[in-house]
C-alpha cells in the first residue's frame, strides 16, 4: 500500500496510508518521501500533495484514522532476515542436541553463539521453519526458565527471529517441568531475558503444552522480559502462558515487559486457548514497573515506573482470566489494539478491556482500539468478521468485565487518558454505552485518592460525556454522545 512515511508523538518513524479525499491533519510532521517534502504540514482544510511512490498527485487524508487496521491484515509469515547483527541456528546447534525423545537442548545451542563484531557484539539468533521443542524448566536466574538469555542464561543472545508464525515453532516438552516454585504451583517463562539493551523476538510462535508435575498442573509466562530498554516484540502465541486468576501468582502473561523502557510490540496474535480450544491463559501481555511490593505499596514515584510503552496492530483473544495490562507505566501509546473476550467468568476469572493501574503524568491514548468483552449478553451471538466464533471453545462463560480499567497514579494531576474511535459491544449498559471504571483506593496504599481528570472518549468525531456511577441511569445514555463512568 503506499504511504507517507511520519513521526508519531512518541517520535517513531512510521508508514501510514495515504487515500483521496479527506485532509491532512494539523501539524502532520513529514519525514519525507518520493516527492513530498519534509517538513510540518500544519493545515485544517484539503491540501494537494504532489506525487509520492506512483501515486497521482490530489487531494489525500494521511490521518491514522484512514483506515482500520483487523487481524486480516496481520503479517505471518515475513521472510527470514539477514545482516551483520544476525546470526544462524543451524551454524551452532549439533546432532547431540537432540534428545531420544525428540526435544532439543535449545539452551545448549544459545549458550554456544560468540559474541560479535565491535557494535554487534549481542547477536540475533534467526530460526529456520520447523517445530522446536525443549524439555524442562531448569534455566534462567530462578532455574525455572526454559530458555533463558542475556545475564543469568546465554549472555551473547540478545533475541530470536524466526521464518514465520506459521512455520517457526518453539514449545515445551508436555510434562517436562520438574520443579515448582515455593508457595505457588507455577514455573517461570517459557523464554526469560534478562538485562540486555534492545532484545529482538519476532516471526515465530510460542505454543504451550500441558505441565503436569507430581498430579499438580504448573502454570507460568511465555516471554518475560526483565530489564531491557527498547525491546521489539512481534510475536504469535497459541496457549503459552497458562494461568488461573487475574491476580498473582495465578495471573500469568503471555508477554510481561517488567521495567524495559521504549518497549514496543506490534503485528502480534495472542491467543488464551490451548489445541483443545479450551482458554487456559490469564493476562495476554503486561507491562509492570514495580520492583517489588515495597515500591507500588507506597504508590511509588514515576522514576520507578516503566516509561513510554507502545502497542500497535494486535489481536488478544479468548482469555481464561486477565486483560491486557499496564502496571505502574508512566506514557502508553496503543493503535490499532484489539482486546477481545479476555475473562471466562465471574471473580477471578474475569476480565476487561483494558486495565492500566498506577500510571503517570504521560498521556494514555489509544487510536481505534477494538473492546469487545464478549459478556454473558451475547451468549448465542457471532463475532464480527474477522474474527472466530468463541462458541466454537469449550467454555460456557464469558467475560463479565468492563470496557477499561484505570486507576492510581503516582501523585499530582494524572496523564489524560484518551480514547479515539474505539468499537465497543454491550456490556453491563442497557443502552450499549462505553464503560469505563477509575477506582479511588488501591488495596495497600493507605491514601484514596480522588478523581482527578475525566477520560476522554471520541466516538464519530463526537467527545462523550460521562454519567456517572452510582447515579440513576448512570448506564442508560445515548452511545453516541455518553458514556458511563464508575469511580
Amino acid at each position: 500500500m503506499p504511504g507517507l512515511y511520519v513521526v508519531d508523538a512518541l517520535g517513531v518513524q512510521k508508514r501510514i496510508p495515504i487515500l483521496p479525499g479527506r485532509p491532512v491533519p494539523a501539524g502532520s510532521p513529514f519525514v519525507g518521501q518520493s516527492g513530498v517534502a519534509s517538513g510540518l504540514y500544519d493545515v485544517t482544510v484539503p491540501v494537494a500533495l504532489p506525487a509520492a511512490s506512483g501515486v497521482a498527485s490530489g487531494v489525500y487524508d494521511v490521518s491514522e484514522a484512514s483506515s482500520q487496521w483487523t487481524p486480516n491484515d496481520l503479517v505471518r509469515n515475513a521472510p527470514r532476515p539477514t545482516g551483520p547483527e544476525y546470526v544462524r541456528w543451524e551454524d551452532y546447534y549439533q546432532s547431540s542436541d537432540t534428545a531420544a525423545d525428540g526435544s532439543i537442548d535449545m539452551q545448549a545451542v544459545f549458550n554456544r553463539v560468540p559474541a560479535g563484531p565491535t557494535g554487534y557484539e549481542k547477536r540475533i539468533v534467526t530460526m529456520p521453519a520447523g517445530t522446536f521443542v525443549f524439555s524442562g524448566f531448569d534455566n534462567g536466574a530462578t532455574g525455572m526458565d526454559g530458555i533463558a538469555l542475556g545475564s543469568n542464561g546465554a549472555a551473547t543472545v540478545r533475541g530470536i527471529v524466526g521464518s514465520g508464525f506459521d512455520n517457526t515453532i518453539i514449545k515445551p516438552l508436555a510434562n517436562s517441568a520438574t520443579k515448582r516454585a515455593s508457595g505457588a504451583p507455577t514455573y517461570g517463562a517459557m523464554i526469560n531475558i534478562r538485562n540486555m539493551t534492545s532484545p529482538k523476538f519476532a516471526n515465530f510462535r510460542m505454543t504451550g503444552t500441558p505441565q503436569v508435575l507430581a498430579g499438580e498442573t504448573l502454570y507460568g509466562s511465555g516471554l518475560v522480559l526483565n530489564d531491557c530498554p527498547t525491546p521489539d516484540i512481534s510475536l504469535c502465541l497459541r496457549g503459552a502462558s497458562p494461568g488461573y486468576a487475574n491476580f498473582p501468582p495465578g495471573e500469568t502473561f503471555g508477554i510481561a515487559i517488567n521495567r524495559c523502557n521504549g518497549a514496543y510490540l506490534h503485528d502480534f496474535d495472542i491467543d488464551g486457548r490451548d489445541a483443545q480450544g479450551n482458554r487456559v491463559c490469564a493476562s495476554p501481555f503486561g507491562w509492570n514497573g514495580s520492583g517489588g511490593l515495597s515500591v507500588w505499596q507506597t504508590g511509588g514515584t514515576e522514576s520507578q515506573y516503566v516509561q513510554d510503552a507502545r502497542v500497535e496492530r494486535g489481536i488478544c483473544i479468548a482469555g481464561r482470566c486477565g486483560m491486557p495490562t499496564w502496571w505502574m507505566t508512566n506514557g502508553i501509546q496503543t493503535v490499532d489494539l484489539w482486546s477481545v473476550s479476555s475473562g471466562s467468568g465471574t471473580g477471578d476469572q474475569s476480565g476487561s478491556g483494558f486495565n492500566h493501574e498506577m500510571y503517570g503524568s504521560k498521556p494514555v491514548t489509544h487510536i481505534r482500539p477494538v473492546l469487545l468483552c464478549w459478556g454473558p449478553q451475547n451468549a448465542g451471538k457471532t463475532l464480527p468478521a474477522p474474527l472466530p466464533n468463541l462458541a466454537t471453545t469449550n467454555n460456557a462463560g464469558f467475560t463479565t468485565g468492563l470496557h477499561t480499567v484505570y486507576g492510581l497514579q503516582s501523585g499530582g494531576l494524572p496523564g489524560q487518558v484518551s480514547f479515539i474511535e474505539p468499537l465497543w459491544d454491550k456490556t453491563f449498559s442497557g443502552t450499549g454505552t462505553f464503560i469505563a471504571a477509575m477506582y479511588d483506593h488501591w488495596e495497600g496504599i493507605t491514601a484514596n485518592r480522588a478523581r482527578l481528570r475525566d477520560p476522554i472518549i471520541v466516538k464519530n468525531g463526537v467527545t462523550l460525556t460521562p454519567r456517572h456511577h452510582p447515579t440513576t441511569g448512570w448506564n442508560q445514555g445515548n452511545p453516541a454522545t455518553e458514556y458511563a463512568q464508575i469511580h
